[in-house]
Order: C-alpha cells, then structure tokens, then sequence
C-alpha cells in the first residue's frame, strides 16, 4: 500500500507467485466495509484505490485469499 498515510487515494500492490484469487477489503474502524474488489491475480498485480469520500483516520485493508489473509493499516489524512 503507498503511500501510507495517503488523501484516501492508494495504490494497492501484489506480487503473485501464483494465480490468487481472494478478495480485497477495506473496513472503517466501526467494522464497516468501504471499499470491496475481487482479486484474479498473476505476477505483479497493481490497483487503485479511492476511499476519498469517507471520514480521515484509520482503515484496514484485509487481503483474502484460499492460501489465508493478511492485514495492513491504512491511515487516511
């Protein structure tokens, strides 16, 4: 993710060994989802990521896939 803090305009980046398939989420800090994409990854995969419109302050973005998850806090300025 970068850059991280950002203006709630993010590229999200990937690099994929293998094909993933997952879901890419980002929550508020109430649990509320804000920002939903399907992952079809192979190689280096790059995406843009608008969560402008919401408040500032702290997100996290969960990355699903069959392998497990990760998660990465987002602070938004």
């Amino acid at each position: 993710v970068f850059p991280n803090p950002n203006n709630g305009v993010f590229e999200f980046r990937l690099d994929a060994g293998k094909r993933l398939n997952g879901e890419l989420t980002i929550y508020d800090l109430n649990g509320r989802k804000v920002f939903y994409q399907q992952l079809d990854a192979v190689g280096i995969y790059t995406t843009s990521v608008d969560i402008s419109r919401f408040a500032k302050g702290l997100y996290t973005l969960q990355l699903r896939t069959e392998d497990g998850f990760a998660s990465r806090r987002i602070s938004v300025e």
